[in-house]
């Protein structure tokens, strides 16, 4: 496909390993590669031409992309320091750097909320860690240094809620109260992946076993999505609620009817 073309030509000089891909609806496309000495670089480009847009030191702050115009890089330098690059796409110009008031070196994985107000962190130490992504100040932090690390990172559709996992548990965090509702699962490592249904008050989460689908006000499990061979890594709501996809260590994507939790189809290939 074009977008794999250009994935391909995107670093050509070394053997880079791209771990971050995220579409815009404006026609944008923006990748994170790290290198073998170790260093991320983050590239956005247009999806139509491939003319390249936006190239800085640093690896894309989300999975997704939450405001469709502005794309978020984050930088650690050596000394733990870090600061959060936004960029426009409509004037191609850097708009804002935020330094976070919070300082270390090794962190598991990132995301922002979908109103791009927030950003949460798990850090290596096994806290989470949650910033206002322009001011740079901590809001919540979320377990205690030596706990097991995780890299669960999910924010409801309205920003108010966050999934984590925090030694060997998967929690649900109300960001308004600064609370912890719910301890959803607990297994030897929690759940690897969430995503909130945007319907209704249940998410999915990836579990060893399949996908177990909760009601989040409750706790209560109500289903579990059979099909993937050993672990599950990973699981996403369509946009409209309707779709529940996971994937894990078979190489294969299963999508299942939200409301019926009925197999609709395989997507074998993806080794």
């Amino acid at each position: 496909s074009l977008q794999a073309q250009m994935l391909v030509r995107l670093f050509p000089a070394k053997n880079h390993r791209i771990s971050r891909v995220v579409a815009c609806p404006l026609g944008l496309i923006a990748a994170s590669s790290l290198d073998d000495e170790e260093n991320y670089l983050t590239e956005a480009w247009d999806k139509n031409t491939g003319e390249r847009l936006f190239q800085v030191q640093g690896v894309l702050a989300s999975n997704n992309w939450p405001v469709s115009d502005r794309l978020a890089v984050l930088q650690v330098d050596q000394q733990g320091r870090t600061k959060l690059i936004s960029w426009d796409f409509n004037t191609k110009q850097i708009t804002e750097v935020t330094h976070l008031e919070f300082d270390f070196k090794l962190y598991e994985t990132s995301d922002l909320s979908p109103d791009f107000r927030l950003l949460a962190m798990t850090l290596a130490d096994g806290t989470t860690q949650v910033f206002n992504r322009q001011s740079g100040k901590r809001l919540l932090s979320i377990g205690k240094s030596g706990d097991l690390p995780g890299r669960l990172i999910a924010f409801s559709r309205d920003s108010k809620y966050l999934l984590t996992n925090l030694d060997r548990e998967t929690q649900l965090w109300d960001l308004e109260s600064s609370r912890k509702i719910l301890t959803l699962v607990s297994s030897p490592y929690g759940a690897a992946a969430g995503s909130f249904n945007p319907r209704d008050f249940t998410l999915a989460v990836a579990v060893d076993s399949g996908v177990e689908i909760l009601d989040w006000k409750t706790g209560k499990s109500l289903d579990l999505l059979n099909g993937i061979k050993g672990a599950t890594r990973s699981v996403e709501y369509s946009l409209d609620g309707e779709i529940v996809a996971g994937g894990g260590n078979d190489s294969q994507v299963i999508l299942w009817d939200a409301s019926s939790g009925k197999e609709l189809r395989k997507l074998s290939g993806h080794a």
